[in-house]
């Protein structure tokens, strides 16, 4: 088990990693649809505060089901249709025969009345086989899947392809072997993150709404149609943007509220640092001045425990946790490669400025690190700390640690190295429309020779940044092959709270070509062991 502390460092690390990216800097405002009561509060199972998990596990729909038809509130053919309304509706007119509330919800006292029907050994085995939903351990992990957001399909069916896709996401995020079986370690790991959950919505044959759907479909830069979309559930809609493309996501209304709370300032309570991974190993990046480099931490590392916890990027995707406290301590374990010595920090959270620039001094050697690209501070900030350099020493850009940011501010940031008028990127949509770029005025170092560090951790707008000043021979690139990603989002919010990131252009660089999974290759490649340590910096 997580403590809370851990879970919250992990919710803001997952907020800030999924809503980053190339984006527009603009959102567009939806009216909501109309939706019927029982959508919002309607579910057939909950969480018991009192019950133990072992006991919730056997209360499956199909026990409910079974336990109802004993009792004559539903007929075998119902369940063994899985009428799922059926059985609401029996498990309400149980509930007013008892005199419970009735809310179709399997509550202690409902559960406790429920659960003292007597059922001989035989008369159960005989109602499991008649319903067809009875697939013990594979239909409450299909029932666990769909309720944490990984099973997009029909369920009670046996192993279908969408439960071995749904199971192959969950050991993905969870760390665990990709086989798409249902083994005992991965049953056992999926029973503890439900067992997190503390609220459980039951089977919802509810739609996405039609304003989603045509949004996306409007702007979705493969153009989904519309008519498949109508057909998508809200349980689906995750996996379905997920396999559009990797960087459209739907934020439900408490993660874009999260989402803007953390965007909206300059001023942020945490640790002060970015975290940066991929399937292997966690970045710590320090901000100058914060917490953490206060603390000690003064360069990357890699992190080998928070808490004393072992921590993969694969959980960073997939904890959610509860408030947030400041004054806490937090416990860093970190070392300079994957697997070297261990070095121990304390970190007070605390608040502290977040700058998207910041100029560094390592190794003797001055370099201007770019977080991200933030609309209307990055390129003004670049341009004050160019002119600041001497003017007879070279540029060193570091974006190493660089996961993208507004485009725009990109466009306007790359200008200032370029002549105006020099074509920079195109944008392409949905409809096959583009739109050229071309540099601003204000080119401030004509004959300053650049230098741009990059890394696997290099994306989106980053990418393209480098990969316009490479195009142009204005600079050198050295590193690693970058990410290669080189679509744009847009954000869209809703009435209702909620927002969709869709990717709605294809970008193509100053050769008319795009670096979307191809990244941006070095011209001077360095070892990988080496891309994230003062080594590079000496070398340059």
């Amino acid at each position: 088990m997580m403590t809370p502390i851990l879970k919250v460092l992990l919710l803001m690390i997952l907020v800030a990693y999924t809503c980053r990216g190339d984006t527009l800097d603009e959102t567009r405002s939806i009216n909501p649809i109309d939706r019927p009561e029982w959508v919002v509060k309607d579910a057939l199972s909950s969480i018991s505060t009192t019950k133990p998990l072992h006991e919730m596990i056997v209360t499956s729909p199909s026990l409910v089901a079974i336990l109802l038809a004993e009792m004559g509130y539903v007929t075998q053919a119902e369940i063994n249709e899985t009428d799922i309304k059926a059985v609401k509706a029996a498990l309400r007119a149980f509930q007013k025969d008892i005199d419970v509330e009735t809310t179709s919800e399997l509550d202690d006292k409902t559960w406790q009345k429920l659960s003292a029907v007597k059922i001989s050994a035989t008369r159960k085995a005989e109602l499991q086989f008649i319903s067809s939903t009875v697939q013990n351990k594979t239909l409450w992990a299909q029932y666990m899947l769909l309720n944490l957001g990984y099973q997009a399909g029909p369920i009670g069916k046996g192993v279908t392809i969408w439960t071995k896709m749904a199971i192959i996401r969950f050991q993905n995020h969870h760390g665990l072997q990709e086989t798409g079986l249902l083994e005992a370690k991965t049953f056992d790991t999926l029973v503890d993150a439900f067992k997190n959950k503390q609220t459980v919505e039951f089977f919802s044959d509810e739609t996405i709404s039609d304003e989603l759907a045509t949004t996306i479909s409007d702007h979705h830069y493969q153009h989904p149609p519309l008519e498949a979309l109508l057909t998508i559930k809200t349980s689906q809609i995750k996996i379905y943007l997920e396999g559009l493309d990797p960087y459209s996501q739907y934020l439900s209304p408490d993660e874009y509220q999260l989402y803007r709370k953390t965007a909206r300032s300059r001023i942020k309570i945490g640790l002060g640092i970015n975290l940066l991974g991929n399937d292997q190993h966690v970045i710590v990046v320090p901000l100058i001045n914060g917490p953490a480099y206060q603390a000690g931490i003064k360069r990357p590392y890699f992190l080998r425990k928070l808490n004393g916890k072992k921590v993969t990027f694969k959980t960073l995707l997939s904890e959610a946790p509860p408030q947030y406290k400041r004054g806490s301590i937090v416990k860093l374990a970190v070392s300079k490669s994957p697997l070297g010595a261990i070095k121990r920090y304390r970190v007070k959270i605390r608040a502290f400025r977040r700058d998207s620039i910041e100029l560094i001094s390592e190794a003797k050697v001055n370099l201007i690190r770019i977080h991200e690209w933030t609309s209307r501070e990055t390129a003004k900030q670049l341009k004050r700390l160019v002119k600041k350099l001497p003017a007879n020493k070279k540029i060193i850009i570091d974006l190493r640690y660089s996961p993208g940011g507004s485009l725009f501010e990109t466009l306007d940031a790359v200008s200032l190295f370029l002549p105006a008028e020099t074509p920079l990127i195109t944008l392409v949509d949905q409809a096959d429309y583009q739109e050229q770029f071309t540099a601003l005025k204000g080119e401030i170092a004509q004959k300053r020779t650049i230098d741009i560090l990059v890394s696997p951790h290099t994306a989106s707008s980053a990418e393209v940044f480098a990969l316009i000043l490479k195009h142009y021979a204005r600079a050198r690139i050295i590193g690693t092959l970058t990410q290669g990603k080189c679509l744009s989002q847009q954000l869209f919010d809703f009435e209702d709270g909620s927002a969709v990131k869709l990717s709605v252009y294809d970008i193509l660089g100053p050769d008319n070509r795009s670096c979307q999974n191809v990244g941006v290759m070095p011209d001077i490649q360095i070892a990988p062991n080496h891309i994230l340590d003062s080594y590079l910096t000496n070398s340059i």
